[in-house]
């Protein structure tokens, strides 16, 4: 999407230097002119008149998986895509720690506050309904509860969807949107990782996935 200005601006040089262009007797001339819109476009690009955006090619109208996506967009609905997190602790490395474990729950919740975010889901979810049942708490608070939560988790998922949940030194959280537009996804994700910074210094929060990929 080209900003007024920015359009404006580019619009008036183009028509300066079409004639030149048309005529195709002065290659000079012609390689100036294609130079000169080029170095216009990338300086109104980084001045922020030029945006650039993105849709998914999933996205396509009329196919299936765009009615689905509508229908899950809208308001009240989970959202069709997600953002996808890597949770770490900044100190130590391991997933087992109750306290770590603890402050991600906390760090998920925090994220459905985020402007653009529809809900939140990890493994942490699992574990947090087998402490309410199994230890009458909100959260495993000792590593043996830990243990035994993932003794459960694991006894019911297969080791190739447990590899895309957790791994031994953090967990994914996924928060899901209800836009393809790149420029709020980025707006999004941006959002998320300042909310971690600021509130949560103790985790390492990391954007990976597919929504870092486009342009924002």
């Amino acid at each position: 999407t080209l900003g007024r200005r920015g359009g404006e601006q580019v619009v008036k040089l183009c028509t300066y230097l079409a004639p030149w262009l048309a005529r195709g007797q002065r290659p000079w001339a012609v390689g100036i002119g294609v130079g000169s819109v080029f170095l216009a476009a990338a300086w109104l690009f980084t001045q922020g008149a030029i945006v650039s955006r993105t849709r998914a090619l999933e996205f396509i109208p009329g196919t299936l998986v765009e009615q689905e996506a509508r229908f899950l967009n809208r308001p009240g609905n989970v959202g069709f895509e997600f953002l996808d997190l890597l949770v770490e602790p900044v100190q130590g490395n391991t997933l087992m720690d109750p306290q770590f474990l603890s402050r991600a729950w906390a760090l998920q919740a925090a994220l459905k506050q985020v402007a653009g975010s529809r809900e939140t889901s990890s493994i942490l979810s699992s574990l947090h309904q087998i402490a309410k049942v199994s230890f009458h708490k909100p959260f495993p608070e000792t590593r043996d509860e830990v243990y035994s939560a993932f003794f459960l988790v694991e006894s019911r998922l297969a080791p190739a969807v447990q590899r895309q949940l957790y791994f031994p030194a953090g967990v994914r959280v996924a928060v899901s949107y209800a836009t393809d537009d790149t420029i709020e996804l980025g707006r999004l994700c941006q959002a998320a990782l300042t909310l971690a910074r600021q509130k949560f210094p103790d985790l390492q929060v990391s954007a990976f996935n597919k929504v870092p990929l486009y342009p924002q």
